[in-house]
């Protein structure tokens, strides 16, 4: 074969292993984006799930401390009287089985008792005087109705609480209300329960008036969602989230990190859970 022949063959031969490079190129970029794709499919359905398990043990919290009212409320249906002696020696030993910091029977229209845990003993109050909030969950409750009021905060004790009122009937009419408040750092026991995630991820509960009154344990210095959200765009799109009330995945800023968070009603007024986690953090329990 002469040396154009030669030439010839060759620039066939490179041009066909060229193509083969690209084909190969092109297959592999395919292949590297599908399984980039699989692998961000797998980190946000563990994100939900994450989510959904942290919601579900908040929700069984709150159901099973309304359940301890109830069956106080039944008792105190079946009794028929109210003994202000006999109802603080119930709280301190009921205490040792949950985490209420007060109780309280507020009759009807009249007054009531409120009994503390290692603290006084208060008789005859107003309903009207106690905090709005707490107030307003009376009212519900005489209006035959169980609840779990909104975050406020207790000046006195200097700290964040939820109240919980139940009705109390006599022979089928709502005689009183029976009432509870804990203060809100028991949840931090409920989302401290063993995460699939490692402890760069960050869960937080984030209250109607969009602050964190549940912020994360380590080190957080976030207040609220404005705090981490990128952009004055997103913080547009998070507040048309809350307004639909639907959940969302964004990119925000931790510590100068950006990081994947997702956020989901609870289910209680309008109150969100927040978990955030660095790329590293989620994807380290996959391996």
């Amino acid at each position: 074969m002469d040396e154009r022949g030669m030439q010839k063959r060759l620039r066939k031969i490179t041009l066909f292993f060229t193509l083969v490079s690209l084909v190969l190129l092109m297959g592999s970029g395919g292949i590297s984006i599908l399984l980039n794709h699989t692998f961000q499919n797998e980190i946000e359905d563990q994100i939900v799930t994450e989510t959904n398990r942290h919601r579900t043990n908040i929700n069984r919290k709150i159901d099973t401390d309304l359940q301890t009212l109830y069956t106080l409320s039944s008792f105190m249906e079946f009794s028929g009287t109210i003994d202000s002696s006999q109802f603080a020696k119930g709280l301190y030993e009921s205490n040792n089985e949950n985490s209420f910091l007060q109780m309280g029977y507020f009759e009807k229209g009249g007054t009531g008792i409120r009994v503390t845990v290692n603290g006084a003993m208060e008789e005859n109050m107003k309903a009207e005087e106690t905090d709005s909030t707490f107030y307003e969950s009376i009212q519900k409750a005489w209006d035959g109705k169980s609840v779990v009021s909104d975050v406020y905060h207790d000046s006195a004790a200097d700290e964040d609480f939820i109240a919980y009122a139940v009705p109390v009937q006599k022979n089928g009419t709502v005689v009183g209300a029976l009432t509870a408040c804990e203060s809100t750092s028991v949840f931090f026991d409920v989302l401290s329960i063993k995460s699939g995630f490692s402890e760069q991820t960050k869960v937080r509960v984030m209250g109607t008036d969009g602050k964190f009154f549940l912020p994360a344990q380590s080190g957080d210095q976030a207040d609220s969602v404005s705090d981490i959200l990128l952009s004055e765009k997103e913080r547009t799109a998070f507040q048309n989230m809350l307004e639909q009330g639907k959940s969302k995945f964004m990119e925000v800023n931790e510590n100068g990190q950006t990081c994947r968070m997702f956020a989901e009603p609870v289910g209680v007024h309008d109150w969100y859970l927040v978990l955030t986690a660095t790329e590293r953090g989620i994807s380290e329990p996959l391996y």
